[in-house]
């Protein structure tokens, strides 16, 4: 379950950042309204590749590669939304949609491993 909410959680700001950074560096920083009005929609397209790579990176739990696994999962979900909402996409978009999924899911699987628990009981 902490999976889940980790994924639900973390995924669509994590991939709300990746995708806006490019746009930083081309047209300046956005007003807060646009980024808040970007934020409802990553949540609103975003939560199904982030239910999907958390769906894999449980199946995948107790493989060692589980995060590499978990990572292009969210990359080709997030691909292929992006493909259903009929985006004709050019190369770069298509780099930066999939970059946002892998980097989403990789953060997210690698933060649903750690165990807060024991770090706080060892010290």
């Amino acid at each position: 379950m902490k999976r889940f909410f980790i994924f639900s959680a973390c995924f669509p700001p994590i991939a709300l950042v990746v995708y806006v950074t490019p746009l930083l560096f081309t047209e300046g920083v956005p007003k807060v309204d646009f980024l808040f009005t970007l934020l409802g929609l990553a949540y609103m397209f975003a939560i199904i590749p982030a239910w999907t790579a958390a769906g894999a990176d449980w199946l995948l739990s107790a493989w060692q590669f589980r995060v590499i696994a978990t990572m292009a999962v969210a990359a080709v979900m997030t691909h292929l939304l992006a493909r259903y909402l009929g985006d004709p996409m050019d190369r770069q978009e298509i780099i930066l949609v999939t970059l946002t999924g892998a980097t989403s899911g990789a953060v997210c699987s690698w933060g649903s491993n750690i165990n807060l628990a024991d770090r706080f009981r060892n010290g």
